[in-house]
């Protein structure tokens, strides 16, 4: 006898038992194990749409009748199915609803066997302690899912959410630190709000805090548009690997500096300026000098003059390279410091 693959079926049990059958004698068999048939057609997913679903042809073991199976599924509606390949070998449990092959199976199950085998390492840790639950599969993997869905651990809290309504995707650990994926931000939140770190793209800003350290760049089209860094302790910027060992000059400082000079020196010279007469005596007046500006405050006409320039400031051209800034101008306008 030929089955409709042009396989031989061996003997028909279904029908011998029917011929068998008497009151008292029930025939039937729901249930029996098999393996997957050889062959690219093994798997048939061509007429799942009038099947429900695709189909796997078994060969039942020992009788070696070849029956053409659906698969039980665990999630199965509209639009709503789950699969893992088949290959040839496969080990199934094939059970006949009406007690009969000859209207197809439905594999309810798979099984491990010589040629798949049971795992022995699963992420690192050997399964056969009997310690832990797992699903290990070989194949590429798809969980798709049209409504919003968690992962929660139940003893610390920290869950994993995509949000089917914004498309928003949160990560939270059991100090209620939160990381956040979504349309308009990408960010990073500790439980305690002492760390921060964000990236909003609607708002054209990037921001980092570390306890009481601030970090923020915005665009151009930012509002506001300044960007900012805060330290609590000194702040080095050094490069080709050389320490950082200088201090920055403001140009309100430079002014007043200058300023307290001009005072020390009309002080220790009130008369003609001689280089003759100065020679020696100049590196005592700029010490005397520094050291009055560090404490002495900018001249009142001199602070408005200064203010008054980078409130005016425009942009200036580019410089010329190698040379530095080609026209004249007094400090960065956008550049401040404290």
């Amino acid at each position: 006898m030929l089955n409709r693959r042009g396989r031989g079926a061996g003997i028909d049990m279904a029908k011998l038992g029917e011929a068998l059958s008497r009151p008292g004698l029930d025939t039937r068999n729901f249930i029996e194990e098999g393996t997957v048939c050889d062959g690219e057609d093994a798997v048939d997913f061509d007429d799942a749409d009038d099947l429900g679903g695709p189909t796997v042809f078994v060969n039942l073991q020992p009788s070696k009748i070849t029956v053409r199976c659906r698969l039980l599924q665990a999630s199965a509606g509209k639009g709503e199915g789950e699969w893992t390949p088949f290959v040839e070998g496969d080990h199934v449990l094939v059970c006949f609803p009406r007690g009969t092959p000859k209207n197809g199976g439905i594999i309810v199950g798979r099984l491990n066997n010589s040629l798949d085998k049971f795992p022995a390492n699963v992420a690192g840790q050997d399964p056969s302690g009997n310690t832990f639950a797992f699903k290990r599969q070989r194949t590429a993997f798809t969980h798709e899912i049209a409504g919003t869905y968690t992962v929660r651990e139940a003893n610390s809290g920290s869950f994993l959410t995509l949000d089917a309504t914004t498309g928003n995707v949160t990560i939270k650990d059991g100090s209620n630190g939160a990381l956040q994926l979504s349309a308009d931000l990408f960010g990073y939140q500790s439980g305690d709000a002492l760390y921060l770190l964000q990236l909003d793209t609607s708002g054209k800003r990037f921001m980092v805090q570390v306890g009481d350290a601030m970090f923020r760049l915005a665009a151009g089209t930012s509002n506001p548009r300044s960007s900012t860094l805060v330290t609590p302790g000194p702040f080095s910027v050094s490069a080709n690997a050389q320490p950082a060992a200088e201090h920055v000059a403001t140009t309100e400082a430079v002014f007043n500096i200058l300023s307290w000079f001009f005072k020390a020196l009309g002080t220790a010279n009130p008369g003609p300026i001689l280089g003759a007469v100065l020679g020696g005596a100049a590196d005592g007046i700029l010490a005397s000098a520094a050291a009055a500006a560090g404490v002495g405050p900018l001249n009142p006409a001199i602070g408005a003059a200064v203010a008054g320039i980078f409130a005016a400031a425009v942009q200036k051209p580019p410089g010329v390279a190698g040379t530095g800034q080609a026209q004249p101008g007094i400090g960065c306008a956008g550049f401040l410091t404290g």
